[in-house]
């Protein structure tokens, strides 16, 4: 940042996935099996970004066939200290580095991963496309308002904006009271055979993700198994 090599918070943006990747392969004990998810992590956040309506979003990582696959892999009581640091750093970093800037989406997806894995409970909310807008929210924009609204309120903000912040918490809290359930219900997934076909924006995933398997399968064969 001080040498000037990452100029824009949006530059920091496309470098964050990197390091979050390191993060989210950590759970896995096996050093081949972590340099693969390490490596699949950075390939899917390579895909392009779609603006969906209705509130759907596109698949998330543990979400795809074969991650789930190797679910069973992971370390059932994961240390969160890993992701609940890089989480503060690079938060801390973003706003430090770029005051007075609205942090772009691809870097709040990207905190919000370090937020779920640290199960750190933050309600990061995306910056909404107007020209997609269905007059909805998700229910974490609530969570988001209470937040902001306790920690905002009789301060300078409040006052220079002529916010009443008791009255958004207040709010907040009565909306979710009234929708205890309002949390999406995931869609029933269909039952996929091994030959199922793979939607076409994954096919490159796919694709990269078998071609590593088999290349750590060689290398890591033992002498004359062959």
């Amino acid at each position: 940042m001080e040498r000037g090599v990452v100029p824009s918070v949006e530059v920091l943006a496309e470098l964050v996935p990197q390091l979050v990747a390191s993060t989210h392969a950590q759970a896995y004990q096996d050093g081949a099996l972590r340099t693969l998810m390490a490596a699949h992590y950075r390939a899917l956040r390579n895909r392009r970004s779609l603006l969906l309506l209705s509130l759907e979003r596109q698949v998330h990582v543990e979400e795809l066939p074969w991650v789930r696959a190797v679910a069973a892999n992971r370390v059932a009581d994961q240390d969160h200290e890993p992701a609940l640091s890089g989480l503060r750093q690079l938060g801390e970093l973003a706003v430090r580095a770029f005051p007075g800037t609205i942090l772009p989406n691809p870097l709040i997806r990207e905190l919000g991963v370090l937020a779920r894995q640290a199960e750190a409970g933050a309600p990061l909310v995306e910056e909404l496309a107007p020209d997609i807008f269905m007059g909805t929210f998700t229910p974490k924009f609530l969570a988001a308002a209470r937040v902001a609204a306790e920690l905002l309120g009789s301060r300078l903000y409040e006052r220079y904006y002529g916010i009443d912040c008791t009255a958004v918490r207040d709010l907040a809290i009565t909306k979710a009271s009234k929708s205890p359930n309002r949390r999406r219900q995931p869609r029933p997934r269909r039952q996929r055979s091994c030959h199922s076909p793979v939607p076409p924006s994954l096919e490159p995933v796919r694709r990269a993700w078998f071609d590593q398997v088999a290349r750590t399968s060689v290398t890591s064969a033992p002498p004359g198994s062959s």
